[in-house]
């Protein structure tokens, strides 16, 4: 008989102000859950509410660097100075 198999949990860290540290707080006591529990919640809501979203849609900003955009450039350059010096040789 095999047995199931383990599930695989990945930790997460980040930082609250103190004041909402303190909200969060006083919402896991009225409604008698955990943090982590309220936390676990709200992520689970939040993906399912959002599930449909396209992974190629990503939003890139004007000020972003196109450092990949140069690479192909630089790489078409090289491409074209190489055709160059065959044409040379030739």
């Amino acid at each position: 008989m095999k047995s199931k198999a383990k599930k695989k949990y990945k930790k997460i860290v980040f930082k609250l102000s103190e004041k909402q540290f303190k909200i969060i707080n006083q919402f896991c006591r009225s409604k008698r859950l955990t943090p982590n529990k309220f936390f676990k919640k709200a992520t689970k809501d939040y993906i399912v509410h959002n599930y449909d979203f396209n992974t190629n849609d990503y939003h890139i900003s004007e000020n972003q660097l196109a450092l990949f955009d140069m690479e192909d450039e630089i790489q078409e350059e090289e491409s074209d100075i190489d055709e160059e010096t065959e044409n040379n040789i030739l």
